[in-house]
């Protein structure tokens, strides 16, 4: 069977991680993806844990759920705890670092690591890339609600799996007219935040899947 990139966005209602995978979905369709956007959220609006799942593929998905994640976007620190382990081996994992009180995460540096974080993210990778969305969206736009445009700014540096013209017209024509301006800043201003790239690669093997 096909096995597509998987990315997860999680975090809490209200964040935006929802909004994430739409707009990135989008974008990789306007960019000749097979794509499949899925999300989860409770009943509570605001505060409850809510995912967004995106998957894509330059062949037909077979399937449409993953079961891991070649990328993991944590935005709360509930999500952290609660998604981690679903990660790849060496795949990639963004944290807003705000809620954790610290600016930057090294797993060789056992002084960054803050209290409530689990070290075991380092035994499944050293590709972590964390950074203060929702403080700099505070500290830039007296609002955090575009930390999430940050935050696929940031994603599209690293990664480079859509064109960031492309992420752009996608926001232009998703958000309301009066905030395209704004997410538009946020999404330059995350882009900017990152040198590293770490390219996902499709894996060509094919699983096969136990159905009984």
């Amino acid at each position: 069977m096909n096995n597509p990139i998987a990315i997860r966005f999680a975090g809490i209602g209200g964040q935006g991680n929802i909004l994430m995978g739409i707009v990135l979905a989008k974008a990789l369709i306007k960019e000749g993806k097979w794509v499949v956007q899925s999300q989860s959220y409770t009943a509570q609006v605001r505060g409850g844990p809510s995912h967004c799942d995106v998957l894509y593929s330059n062949e037909w998905i077979d399937y449409p759920k993953a079961e891991e994640f070649d990328l993991l976007f944590a935005l709360h620190p509930s999500a952290v705890l609660r998604h981690y382990h679903l990660l790849k081996k060496n795949g990639i994992f963004f944290v807003d670092t705000s809620l954790f009180n610290m600016e930057k995460f090294s797993c060789s540096s056992p002084d960054s690591i803050p209290t409530g974080f689990p070290i075991e993210i380092c035994r499944i990778t050293k590709k972590i890339l964390g950074y203060p969305f929702a403080k700099k969206s505070l500290e830039e736009f007296h609002t955090d609600v575009v930390s999430n445009m940050m935050g696929l700014g940031a994603l599209v540096k690293v990664t480079d799996i859509v064109s960031i013209d492309t992420l752009k017209d996608t926001v232009a024509e998703t958000v309301k007219r009066k905030y395209v301006d704004m997410n538009l800043k946020a999404i330059d201003h995350g882009y900017g935040a990152f040198d590293k790239v770490f390219h996902l690669e499709h894996n060509k093997k094919r699983r096969m899947m136990n159905f009984e």
